[in-house]
């Protein structure tokens, strides 16, 4: 059972490569992603994660811990990025849970997640019905988990 105050961490280190191989995956072909000699040129000085990189850790990150207790699924969502994120950098990935709803068909849990002074965001779950592919899906990620 998710409980108040429940809390998921995790630290993560970007380099080069994983900034650009993640940029390239998402269609992301900024030059801030790819190409050091043009970013050193702008404000940011040098390359940068684009924001989808670490928002999919951190959501990443939720789904793994908090999956554990049972299938949850996103209904809500937000972030803001506070600045960017340089290879090299480190960041902690963290969510706490900060509200239960309780509802018919599955609680609703409120999460506030933070990757450091880099971003801060809010996503909401529930409990969804275990029909057709959803069910097929949560029984490979349960054993997954099992074999870890």
């Amino acid at each position: 059972m998710i409980t108040l105050g429940e809390t998921a961490v995790k630290s993560v280190t970007l380099d080069e490569a994983a900034i650009r191989a993640f940029a390239a995956s998402c269609g992301d072909f900024n030059p801030l992603h790819h190409d050091a000699e043009y970013a050193k040129g702008t404000r940011f000085g040098g390359l940068i994660a684009c924001g989808p990189h670490y928002l999919s850790l951190l959501m990443g990150l939720m789904a793994t811990h908090y999956t554990a207790h049972g299938p949850q699924v996103g209904i809500d969502f937000s972030a803001q990025f506070k600045k960017p994120v340089r290879p090299g950098d480190t960041i902690e990935l963290k969510w706490v849970v900060t509200a239960l709803e309780p509802k018919q068909k599955g609680d609703i849990i409120t999460l506030d997640g933070t990757t450091g002074q880099i971003m801060a965001g809010e996503v909401r779950t529930i409990e969804p019905e275990l029909v057709g592919d959803f069910a097929v899906l949560m029984a490979w990620a349960d054993g997954h988990r099992r074999m870890k």
